[in-house]
Parts: structure tokens; sequence; C-alpha cells
């Protein structure tokens, strides 16, 4: 056995090496070196574990409550400071000690070492992994599942050891404890105690099912663990989900799309050869679209089969239904922020594995009876998978090595996502490279009729707008100025940028309308109220330039002076909001908006002058 574990080892360490080089990706950036996922004091500790984690508005019911992922983090950052070879030797040393752990309570579930260790060497070489392993902010899904296991490792030790008294009530006690730890991980630990049943269907209780009333009170235990979870967990959040809708807002629309991406990880776990980080989502909303009648036929064979081969092949069924009953909790019927991602499948990879090594290993009992040759071919097949996947894992740690290499690869692969593209032209601004940051968030602007994507296009045109004012372009600015001035009305970044580029255009008028229009709306902070008070004053000495035709035909005069009406009645300058939205109404006669500005104009003027 120990020679066993050496190899698993080795076979972790040699597969991830190349990782251990990488930077920091993605959101690696806010939460860890903006450190807004870092415990740096006692208060910050106390915050951890009695409230949700950062990143999510306080205006959003639910979120995310990870305090022991924070804790993960923090200890890296403690010892290792901001090196990322660090906190990715982390990554690399908890997927290898889940692979050892599930190595030992595989050898007690299945009582079949060989399938174990091929199981494990399976689940320890995947390229679906790399998402988890090879980026830093992915290890929930190996903390989780670490302390899933342990529990699970504890509760087979209380049923299957021939323990007594209080000796098995420790076990219990401990399992639930590590249950805790996992549950405070990721949510997806909610499914351990369907597990431990479905355990209990497949192995212990085959016999006789009726039996499985014996261990009733070992479930009362862990669904009474998780309910003690889930009201702590709404009482801290106040909600559930990620205050995202549903896909399609529909439960039909979810059905069809989550069952297309069901079938999407199977064949990722059969054909590993084209991973993508933030890949898109094509939404289903009818069960005529033929991908859709394709994936529940496959879904549904795969879960008759599950029954069919619960007495005859245990180990398949418990593959599968593993599969099935780790993914319950990202069948997007709970909103999340992604509806799917490589990371998910951590665990539930863990069911194909055990499904791989099975075949093989009967395949190989098959062939012992046929000589002594032919056993060789198992073998040479079983090597042959581990180091194709290997070689696909190595390759795939490549891609993490900086945000702009993985984002790329994600676009190459996936050209319709919105958030590759996005997080590309934000690295592209950061490292001043304008021009390609420019290209990725015009491309994540276009329109993407029918695809899923929780990055908002306020996001894409602030970031557009910001390029444009440092790179001296305000006409190009103005645009998506005025379009998010139009539904952010209070925000006063949005109005202090578009009186910069007035400035910018040589209208100062226009400016002084949107400064002013600021202050109304910006918090009472003295600095702040001094600036825009300076710029005022600078928009009222600084000469206008005269308006040339080729920029009057560039401007889109009609939004402008519809939105210096909205800040002119804002302000409550009637007569000035009455005479911008008449400017507006007069380039286009149809406006009803322009209207309906006239209109609250007079009558807001009418109430404070009657």
């Amino acid at each position: 056995m120990k020679v066993r574990i050496l190899i698993l080892i080795i076979i972790s360490f040699a597969i991830y090496s190349n990782s251990l080089f990488n930077s920091f990706v993605w959101v690696d950036h806010t939460q860890i070196i903006q450190k807004e996922h870092i415990i740096q004091d006692l208060n910050g500790l106390v915050n951890v574990f009695s409230s949700g984690m950062p990143g999510f508005s306080s205006l959003i019911k639910g979120g995310y409550y990870r305090p022991i992922i924070n804790l993960a983090y923090s200890i890296d950052y403690w010892i290792w400071g901001l090196n990322p070879p660090g906190f990715h030797l982390t990554n690399v040393l908890l997927h290898t000690l889940t692979g050892i752990l599930l190595y030992f309570v595989l050898i007690r579930m299945l009582a079949k070492e060989p399938v174990a260790f091929l199981s494990v060497v399976f689940f320890l070489a995947h390229p679906i992994h790399t998402e988890a392993v090879s980026w830093i902010s992915g290890r929930a899904d190996m903390v989780f599942t670490l302390f899933y296991l342990l529990s699970l490792m504890f509760y087979l030790k209380a049923c299957t050891d021939q323990t007594q008294g209080s000796s098995k009530y420790k076990h219990y006690l401990i399992s639930g404890l590590f249950f805790i730890f996992s549950l405070l991980s990721k949510e997806m630990a909610i499914t351990l105690p369907l597990i431990i049943i479905l355990y209990d269907i497949c192995f212990r209780f085959r016999d006789k099912l009726s039996d499985i009333t014996q261990a009733a009170r070992g479930y009362i235990f862990y669904f009474g663990i998780l309910g003690g979870y889930l009201l702590f967990r709404y009482a801290i959040l106040g909600g559930v989900g990620s205050g995202q809708g549903i896909p399609g807002n529909s439960f039909v629309t979810t059905f069809f799309t989550t069952s297309r991406i069901f079938a999407g990880y199977i064949w990722q776990l059969l054909f590993p050869a084209k991973l993508a980080v933030a890949d898109v989502v094509r939404l289903a909303n009818t069960i005529m679209d033929p991908s859709v009648i394709g994936s529940v036929l496959v879904l549904l064979l795969l879960i008759v089969a599950g029954f069919l081969f619960l007495r005859s092949l245990p180990d398949i069924s418990f593959g599968i239904f593993w599969f099935f009953v780790t993914l319950i909790p990202v069948s997007n019927f709970v909103p999340a922020l992604h509806l799917r991602a490589e990371r998910f499948l951590y665990i539930p990879s863990i069911g194909f594995c055990i499904i791989l090594a099975s075949l093989l290993w009967g395949w190989y009992a098959l062939m012992r009876t046929k000589g002594h040759q032919w056993r060789w071919v198992v073998i040479s097949t079983a090597i042959a998978i581990t180091i194709a996947y290997g070689v696909l894992t190595f390759d795939r740690n490549f891609d993490w090595k900086n945000d702009i290499t993985i984002f790329s690869d994600a676009i190459r692969k996936s050209p319709y996502t919105r958030e590759a593209y996005v997080e590309l032209g934000v690295t592209y601004r950061e490292i001043k490279k304008y021009k390609e940051a420019e290209r990725a968030f015009l491309a994540a602007i276009e329109e993407r009729e029918g695809y899923a994507s929780f990055v908002q296009p306020q996001v894409v045109r602030q970031n557009l707008a910001e390029i444009y004012l440092i790179a001296g372009q305000p006409l190009k600015a103005v645009e998506h100025l005025l379009w998010l001035t139009q539904y952010f009305r209070n925000s006063y970044e949005f109005q202090r940028d578009l009186g910069i580029a007035y400035m910018q255009i040589g209208r100062p008028e226009w400016a002084n309308v949107k400064f002013r229009q600021a202050l109304s709306t910006a918090p009472p902070d003295p600095r702040l109220m001094d600036i825009f008070q300076r710029a005022i004053r600078h928009t009222e000495s600084a000469p206008g330039e005269p308006e040339s035709d080729q920029l009057q035909q560039r401007l889109p005069l009609e939004m402008i002076h519809y939105d210096l009406g909205t800040a002119h009645l804002q302000l409550k300058e009637y007569n000035a909001a009455i005479s911008a939205f008449s400017i507006a109404l007069s380039i286009n006669p149809d406006s009803i908006n322009s209207r309906l500005g006239i209109t609250n104009a007079r009558k807001e003027m009418k109430e404070t002058n009657p």
C-alpha cells in the first residue's frame, strides 16, 4: 500500500509541477492580491464567520458563505505573502491529499483495492480538474471534497468496523464535524447525506433493502446537521442563491438547458480535449431541439442503467448515481453565478473514475481467463489512458499561466463567451494596451441572442468609456456614458466622467451641468465636494470651442440634450430642463421621453411655485 500511495503522490506532483510557475489569474486579483478574502486581524476573523463572502452587493439576498476558504487563503498569505508559487503548491498538495484519502475511502466502499487505486489514478490525472487545481481561487472544490471524504471515511468506520458504544458514536461525531467543515467550504457539500444513503443501498443493504431503516438514526443525524447549516446560512445571508435568475427565468428552460449541460459534462469527462474557462451556455427553450432530445435520452439511459446494474454491478451503479447526486447543487434550479464550469466536476468526476476503473477491472478479469498475454492489453489500456490524461493536464496547465493566456484560449475555443472577452479587456486595460482592450470589450458587448451570461452590459460600457477617456477619444466615450447615465442617474461617477468628456470636446456649458449633477448625488465627502466645486468653477471660466459640422454629425445630440434636461430637472432648474427637452424634441419630434420630460418639468415647477 505504501508503494501505491507513493505512486499517487508522484503522479499528482509530476502532472501539476508546471502549475507552480503560474501567476495569479482572474478573481485571484481581487480575492488575494487586493486581500478581499484575506483575514488581516481579529475583526476580520469574526467577520468571516458572521457574514457572507465579499464580492456580493449588500442589496443581494444570498451569496456565498465559505469561511473555511477565506481561512485557507489567509494561512497561505501568512506563510507565502503574495507569492503565487506558494498558493499553487498548496493547491497541488490539496489535490494530492484528496486523491490519497479517496483511495482509502474507495477501498472500504468497493472492497476492491485495484479498482480503488485505478480510480484515484484517473482522478488525479484527469484534465477536467485543472480549473480547480491550477487556478488558486478554484481550491474551494478541493477543500470541500477533502472534508467531504473525511466525513465519509468516519461514517464508513462507524458502519463497517465492529465498534460498539462510545467508539462508534465518536466516529459519527467526527464524521459530523468534518461534514460541517465541508459545508463551510462550499455549498456542494449538501449532497453528503444522499451519498451515504446511496452507499448503503448499493453495498451495505443491497440484499436486504428493508434493513435500511436500521440506519435511519444516522441519516437523521446528517440531515439534522444539514438543516442547521441551511438555517444558519439563511440567517447570515438573508437568502439563497447568488442574486441571479434561473436560466431564461423559466423552470422548463432550466431543465432543458441543464440536461444539455450535464450531457456536455459527460462528453468532457470522456474526451477532455477542448476545455475552456468561462464557457458559454446556449439556452434551450424547447424539447424539439435535437441537442436537448439527445441529452435527455443519454441522461435517462444512464439513470436506467444505474437501476438495472444495482444488484449485478453495484460499483457501476454507485458511480452513475454518485455523478448525478453530486451535481444536484449545480443543476441551476438554485441560481448560481455560472451555469456551468469545469470545477463543478471535481467531486462528480469521482463517479466517472469509478465506472471507468470498474469496467477495466472487469475486462481484466475476463482477459485473465484467456491467457497471461491478454491481461497486458488491459494494463496497457489503463496506462495509455493515464498518460493521455496526464499529458493533456500538463499542457492545460500552461493555459493558466496568466490572464492573457487563459482568456485568449477561452475565446479561441468558445467565441461566444462574454465573460472571457471582458476579463481579457480588463487585463489589457491594466497593462495600458488600450487598442487590444477596446477590441475585447467591443466583442463582449455584441448581442448574443439565446446565450446566457451573468456579465451585465453596463460593466462593458463603463470599461469602454474609461478607455476612450484615457486614450483621448471623448466622442466615443460620450456614447457609452450617455447610455450609463440613463440607467444609473444617481451615479456621480458616470455624471463626472460625462462632464470630463464634454470638457474634452470643448463644451464646458454641458460639463457644468454634469458636474453640478454629480455634486448633488455624490456622498458628503469634503474632499469630493471640493473637487467638484473646483471643476464647476473651471467650466464657468473655460472658453467653449465652436462646434464643427463634423462634430455636430458625430454627436448623439438628441440623447445629449435629453440627458441635460434630466440633469436640470434633478437640479430643480425647470426652465433649463424644459429648454433642453425642447431641443431634443426638435431633433426628434417623435420622442415620447422628451415630451414626458417637458410635462414632468412643468408639473414640478407648478408644484414648487403654485
